[in-house]
């Protein structure tokens, strides 16, 4: 029951949000963001071959705030990248974004989306508000940059009011992270 009602909100979201879009000048998609904002952030700026990155994802500056669904997107790095291990949405942080208000979470690690719908009402967000966490891990054979995004992408990500309309988002900067070179392997000589 939950996927469904999320995939129905989706759906329509998504629509919306493509008619939303179609109708915002270019300048505007340009400039800063100034309105609602979703970004994700991390404490590491570089992990070893073969770890876990720890990302979570922050809203803020929106008003009646009642859903919202997200994705976090890996992109650069050589070889084999980084590959979604685990997701989750700690509603007893302190920073959630409801709050101790009852919602209806879910979380899809299949596709790697999650998102929350408060019971009811809305909240208003000025200062950055937790959503979720995304936990990467790095390849054993990773090398050079990678990037975590919020996927903007109406079926993936969007926020929606109280009345189920679309709240327009702008996406923060990327997180890049840095993956260290391997230490050499060790190689044990035996002396005669």
């Amino acid at each position: 029951m939950r996927r469904i009602m999320i995939t129905l909100a989706a759906v329509t979201v998504g629509l919306l949000t493509m008619a939303a879009a179609a109708q915002t000048p270019p300048a505007q998609k340009d400039r800063a963001p100034s309105g609602p904002t979703i970004s994700v952030v991390t404490k590491q700026r570089e992990v070893k071959p073969g770890e876990l990155i720890t990302l979570d994802v922050l809203v803020s500056n929106v008003s009646n705030l009642g859903s919202y669904q997200v994705k976090v997107q890996a992109t650069g790095g050589e070889r084999s990248g980084a590959v979604l291990e685990k997701l989750f949405i700690d509603t007893a942080r302190s920073d959630y974004v409801f709050g101790t208000r009852q919602v209806l979470k879910a979380v899809a690690a299949g596709t790697g989306e999650m998102g929350a719908m408060l019971f009811p009402g809305s909240v208003n967000v000025t200062r950055p508000a937790y959503l979720g966490t995304y936990k990467f891990r790095v390849s054993a054979d990773a090398k050079g940059s990678f990037s975590f995004n919020v996927n903007t992408a109406p079926e993936f990500s969007f926020l929606l009011n109280s009345g189920g309309i679309v709240i327009p988002f702008r996406p923060g900067k990327g997180v890049p992270v840095s993956v260290a070179a391997a230490a050499p392997e060790r190689i044990d000589a035996k002396v005669k």
